[in-house]
Formats: structure tokens, sequence, C-alpha cells
């Protein structure tokens, strides 16, 4: 009698590797497995088991186990797992499957918008595509290949997955060209083929700021035959029009529109011509448009027997340099106040100064004092005028000896 064979549990000596394979070709998996007594082979696939099919064949040859699958299929892909087996246990080997589509030309499945862009601002262009080999892309602009490098150009790709688009970003700032509409094209491309898609940008001029109030507008209380003097700072503006209750007015008989400079519009208005109203100014420019009113107050002078009379009149002051002055003065039966600095006419709201009247009362107050002067009030109605005088003095500021 031969001597009965030791038993052995399974062991598999050759175990599976990880294969890759096209959709519709068959795939191949073997093993070698030895034990005694001998082991049985059972496959699975995905967790299924696999059992001899029109699709699935399984032989052993030469003391080794193949498997065969037909046809695969991408839903196919995933764990494939021998486990071999007798009565003194059990052993396993498992790999992976991988199933990849047929090759194929590069198809776009997101192409490039066409854009506008203001001068100096980023243009960003995506492109993707499928294909098998993965394409490569190639971007260009007016028939220009883009290059690495170059200025106001590159070309990125989105690495948050394997096959991520390519990007052409486009900084009009320094990107250089003659003309201001370009045509964008980009290549994918494979060993098997290439499709072409494009898009195009325009660059636009840059546009100014919109124009930005500094200064509003402010109400204006005068009597009637005085001038209403309104003002506005608006940066940025190329335009400016003034509106009484609606109407533009310009230039004309009882009216004075000007610019100082840059950014100062005024407007002068002769209520013997023109009553209380809605003042407005709109300034606009390619931007835009910005809008301040505010409301003229013309208050009717009733008819005086007597020129005006000073009932507290100007006193000299003595005050350092940059200090702010004050003078008030009052006078009886309807006064209109003019104030003058060695003669010059004063007026509310230039150079920083500010003239307040209030019934029969009137104040000059002016920041930052600098020039010593005669000041000089002259108080009217249609009768006659009176006048107050008093010395301003601005002394240097004094100094503490070190």
């Amino acid at each position: 009698l031969a001597p009965e064979k030791q038993k052995k549990p399974p062991k598999f000596v050759e175990i599976l590797v990880d294969k890759t394979e096209t959709v519709d070709n068959t795939v191949v998996f073997e093993v070698r497995v030895e034990g005694e007594p001998k082991p049985t082979v059972t496959w699975y696939l995905k967790g299924e088991e696999l059992k001899q099919s029109d699709r699935v064949e399984i032989r052993e040859f030469d003391g080794s186990i193949k498997i065969s699958i037909k046809n695969i299929k991408i839903e196919d892909a995933g764990e494939i797992r021998a486990v071999a087996t007798n009565s003194e246990g059990s052993d396993e080997t498992k790999a992976k499957l991988t199933v990849q589509k047929k090759p194929f030309a590069p198809e776009f499945d997101l192409r490039p918008v066409s854009l506008t862009v203001e001068k100096g601002s980023e243009a960003v262009f995506s492109a993707h595509a499928f294909g098998i080999p993965l394409p490569t892309y190639e971007w260009s602009v007016n028939g220009r290949k883009v290059r690495d490098g170059q200025e106001g150009a590159r070309v990125t790709r989105d690495e948050s997955t394997v096959d991520g688009a390519s990007i052409l970003t486009i900084d009009t700032a320094t990107y250089y060209s003659e003309v201001n509409h370009l045509t964008i094209s980009v290549v994918a491309e494979n060993t098997l083929g290439a499709e072409e898609t494009g898009a195009q940008l325009t660059i636009e001029p840059k546009k100014p700021p919109a124009p930005k109030l500094t200064r509003d507008l402010k109400l204006q209380t005068v009597n009637k035959t005085d001038l209403a003097h309104f003002e506005v700072v608006v940066e940025h503006a190329t335009e400016c029009k003034w509106f009484l209750d609606g109407k533009e007015i310009t230039t004309a008989q009882g009216v004075t529109v000007s610019k100082d400079d840059q950014f100062e519009f005024r407007c002068s208005i002769d209520t013997t011509m023109f009553g209380s109203g809605t003042v407005s100014v709109v300034a606009s420019n390619a931007a835009g448009s910005v809008e301040t009113k505010t409301e003229l107050k013309v208050l009717e002078t009733p008819k005086e027997t007597k020129k005006p009379e000073f009932t507290d009149k100007l006193r000299d002051m003595e005050v350092t340099k940059g200090d702010t002055v004050q003078m008030d003065v009052i006078a009886l039966h309807s006064p209109l106040y003019k104030w003058y600095q060695n003669g010059n006419l004063l007026e509310d709201g230039k150079n920083g100064v500010t003239i307040k009247n209030e019934e029969n009362k009137s104040s000059l107050i002016i920041p930052n004092a600098q020039d010593s002067g005669k000041i000089t009030v002259e108080a009217s109605n249609e009768v006659g005028s009176s006048e107050s005088s008093a010395q301003l003095t601005v002394n240097p500021p004094s100094t503490t000896p070190i």
C-alpha cells in the first residue's frame, strides 16, 4: 500500500494580480494552490460567486486554475477573489479588475464661453474633453499658440480631478494686442484624433469711476433781491446739470452756472426773478450719475420807512493766527447784510467763510484766521444802508523759550 499523504491546508503559491482590460474584451486571472486533500477553488467578483457560464469559463491546467470572463463591461470593475478550501482549512487571494472604455478621439463636454471684459481685467476660459487616451490641450489667440511664460497669458489645469479642465487666463492689462476683438481657440488631441472649439474675447476701454458726491447741496435761505449761491463738489463727473423745481436751468438772465475747478460746480440764482423751490443737480459720466437736492427759501422783505440801525456793532478783535474768528452784529428795520475784509466782498461758503443770517442778526465766521485787516459789515434795505467796522488783528503764535 502507498503511504498516506500528509494532510495540509490550502496555500496559494501563485496569487492573483491586478488587471486592466478594455470593454468587450476577455480578461483572464490565474492562480496555483497546494494542499492535501486537493483544495476546491471558488471565484467571486464584487462579492458574487462566479460559476461556469457562457461568459465565465473556469478550467484547470497543469496544476494552475484559470478563470476567463468574456465581454467585460464597465460595471464588472471591482475586486476579484479566489478562495481555496479543503478539510484542513482555507486560503484566499484577491486583486482589482479595472475596466476601461475603448480608446476614442477627444470630444468636448465643456467649451469656452465668449466674454466681454474691461481693459485691465482678467478673462478666464475653460475647456474639457473626454477621450482615451486622455487628451492634451493647446490654446491659441488669433491663431497664435499660447506658450509657457508668455506675458499676459497662462494655461493651467483644474487639479481637483485626474482629467481636470484646461484653463486659459488672459490678463488684459499686460497682454499685447493690436485689436480689441480676439478669437480664442483650443484643440484637444490624443493618438486617435483631435477636436477644436473656440470663443470670442472683446476688450472694452476701461470705464471711469462713477461720479461721487463729496459735498452735497445745502439749504439756502435768502432775502428777496439777494443772490442765492449753491455749490456742489463731485468727483469724476464730466457733466453737471442744474434744475429748479425739475426744470433745467443754465446760464441765462437771473442764473449763473459755473465750474470753478475739476470737481466744484456752482450756481447763483437771482431771487428777484426766481422764488422758493427745489434746487437739484445731476452729475454724470459714462459710468453713471448721482443726484443731490435741497431747498431754496426766499423771504419776502417787508416795506421799511427807515434805513437799518445797528444795535450791536462790530468791535475790534485780536486773535492768534489759526484761531477761529466770529463777529456778530444786530440791526433794526429788516436789514440785508454784506461783509467785507479790506474792502473785498466775503461770500458764504467761499474760502472757508461762513455767513449766518437770522432775522436781524448776522454772524461772520472765519476759521483758521491768517490775515489782519479791516472788517466791515453793511446793513441795507430799500430806504438806505448803514455800516459798522472794526479792526481784526491776527498775531503770530507765541513761542515758549527752551
